[in-house]
């Protein structure tokens, strides 16, 4: 999507919103900052690319009743029923910080887990609404700072699914300062040592890395509007 976005090609970008929509918890907000991003874009670009998703929706939609033709309402029960499985209702291998806290700082229940979801996310987003001109301006900055919003704020994550830091890791190691990529180098090397030690019990080392990188996405977001205002002001002055 972030390459799709910089080059305005319109089947990457749609093929990228499909693909989000196979783990809907952690790919629905990346699915919808990018039709925000397209929609608010008012570009020839964001017109084709949002009709060639309605497309692919509809027809991925339809191509649904081919597998099964009661696949709107076998589909969601499948989803109930495994919720209700026991490793699941209880999330008892879930490595997030809304489950996390739960268990240190209340009753460890997925309800009061969800609660506190809700909570992380309206503050995230908040923060990062603060530095919304430099999300509009620069997509791969937008998706990757909702993309770690999820992780942080999801409470249904499994370590693997921090796999997904790559990309964060991938966005911060171009650009910024030697002492910023040493970090960003070290948040990928000691989970990776965490989990091969210590199995599970290395998940909190993927929690510590996802906020880390989640400061310093924010920092370069703060560091491009300070840029543009430094620019805008000695253009005045001149």
């Amino acid at each position: 999507l972030i390459y799709s976005l910089r080059k305005e090609n319109v089947p990457l970008t749609t093929l990228g919103v499909v693909l989000l929509t196979f783990k809907p918890h952690i790919g629905a907000l990346i699915l919808l900052s990018d039709v925000g991003w397209l929609i608010g874009s008012r570009s020839l670009f964001g017109r084709r690319a949002l009709r060639s998703i309605i497309f692919a929706g509809v027809s991925l939609f339809a191509i649904g009743f081919l597998a099964d033709p009661a696949w709107p309402i076998n589909y969601p029960n499948m989803l109930l029923n495994y919720q209700g499985e026991g490793n699941v209702t209880s999330c008892s291998e879930c490595a997030s910080i809304p489950v996390f806290a739960s268990r240190w700082f209340f009753d460890g229940s997925l309800a009061r887990a969800a609660i506190l979801s809700i909570l992380l996310l309206l503050m995230l987003i908040g923060i990062f609404l603060t530095r919304r001109k430099a999300l509009i301006q620069a997509p791969e900055l937008l998706l990757t700072s909702v993309l770690l919003i999820t992780l942080l704020a999801s409470p249904y994550l499994y370590n693997y699914d921090f796999i997904l830091l790559l990309v964060p890791f991938a966005i911060l190691a171009t650009g910024g300062s030697f002492i910023e990529k040493i970090i960003v180098l070290v948040c990928h090397l000691v989970p990776t040592v965490a989990l091969a030690l210590l199995g599970r019990g290395g998940n909190i080392t993927l929690l510590i890395a996802a906020v880390l990188l989640t400061i310093f996405i924010f920092l370069r977001a703060k560091a491009q509007v300070d840029a543009e205002a430094l620019a805008s002001y000695n253009t005045s002055i001149q």
